[in-house]
């Protein structure tokens, strides 16, 4: 069962990259936990929350060395965690080729 998650852009774009890799973190750290414990609904509805922070954390950098690590770290997260979630790893990968072009 998926649960549909999206995160206040407005609120999170004004926290630090620090804060939102913390946030971040703790949302895989939950995934984790669930899957140890056999939980498959946490584990989705974690993962979920995690990759639209990711989301989130894209949007509102800055192009700068950060935004490029935040992609890739974003990307591997959800090739490993829920390789279905397709259409968003396009969408980061185009925004990469952006970044690494100078387009944005």
């Amino acid at each position: 069962m998926s649960s549909y998650y999206q995160v206040d852009r407005e609120r999170w774009a004004k926290m630090t990259i620090n804060e939102q890799m913390g946030n971040i973190g703790s949302e895989v750290g939950r995934a984790i936990i669930a899957h140890r414990t056999g939980n498959k609904d946490r584990v989705e509805r974690a993962i979920d929350r995690a990759v639209d922070l990711f989301s989130a954390t894209v949007e509102a950098l800055v192009v700068s060395a950060n935004s490029k690590g935040v992609l890739q770290t974003g990307i591997e997260y959800v090739r490993v965690s829920q390789p279905q979630k397709w259409g968003r790893l396009k969408e980061w990968e185009r925004k990469k080729g952006q970044l690494r072009s100078g387009k944005h």
